[in-house]
């Protein structure tokens, strides 16, 4: 009786130690995870509208050369980051107005790369609503050769942070391209749906959806639905394309 009287303080010792310790354990998670929904409530809601926000758009006007507004920034733990109400204004020389809008990018960010080695890793950086008017002059300048041409603010030392996209999304999105050149054409690209990513051996490939139709000024086109597969191998630079109409081909002889 007495051994058994023993063994059980010790086992009742034992599982009393053991309780203990899963209760701070507990403590510990719930205090954590306090900290972590308060640090992401401030950052909702002081740092990524204000500090954020303001630092993301000078950044982005700077190396554009154009004024560039963002409405909204916020992180969600389990989504990652999203953005929305980006807007990238006209070439003054082209007019005043928007030259892209997007109504919304999101993407899930890797923490462990960025920690570890400085890598922006964003396995899928989705696109939403993207709205691109392209603009040809009657002198034959397009709208967006200032942005394709080296900016000064992008011949500074390169950042020690590497951006890394396997994927692109772009969904319900459209394209306007308007020449005034020569014969006035607008074309345009509407319902866009688009895919683009990494594969191997090193290539690019990607998916497109769309309807494209052919306006101008003595006649309106019919609509032509577009869909193509692209894979374009790094090693040789070879484009492979395949795809498939709908739609009547007439609509696209003012091409």
């Amino acid at each position: 009786p007495l051994a058994d009287k023993a063994s059980g303080g010790i086992m009742g010792s034992y599982f009393s130690s053991v309780m203990k310790r899963i209760l701070k354990i507990l403590i510990l998670a719930v205090v954590l995870s306090l900290l972590l929904a308060g640090g992401l409530w401030h950052l909702n809601q002081v740092v990524l509208p204000v500090k954020a926000r303001i630092w993301a758009q000078e950044a982005a006007s700077k190396a554009l050369g154009r004024p560039v507004t963002i409405q909204r920034i916020r992180l969600h733990l389990w989504h990652g980051f999203m953005a929305e109400g980006i807007t990238i204004q006209e070439s003054p020389s082209f007019g005043e107005g928007p030259f892209l809008r997007v109504e919304k990018v999101s993407g899930a960010l890797l923490p462990l790369p960025l920690l570890k080695h400085r890598e922006i890793i964003i396995p899928a950086l989705h696109l939403d609503g993207a709205e691109l008017h392209l603009l040809q002059s009657t002198q034959g300048r397009w709208n967006v050769e200032d942005l394709l041409a080296p900016h000064p603010a992008s011949q500074k030392a390169p950042s020690s942070f590497r951006l890394i996209l396997p994927k692109i999304v772009l969904s319900n999105s459209s394209v306007a391209a308007q020449v005034k050149r020569g014969r006035p054409l607008l074309v345009t690209l509407r319902d866009i749906q688009a895919e683009v990513h990494l594969g191997l051996p090193a290539k690019v490939e990607g998916t497109l959806t769309t309807r494209l139709q052919a306006d101008t000024p003595q006649e309106q086109g019919m609509p032509v639905h577009i869909s193509l597969e692209l894979a374009y191998t790094l090693a040789d630079r070879q484009l492979k394309a395949t795809g498939k109409t709908t739609g009547p081909l007439e609509a696209l002889l003012p091409l």
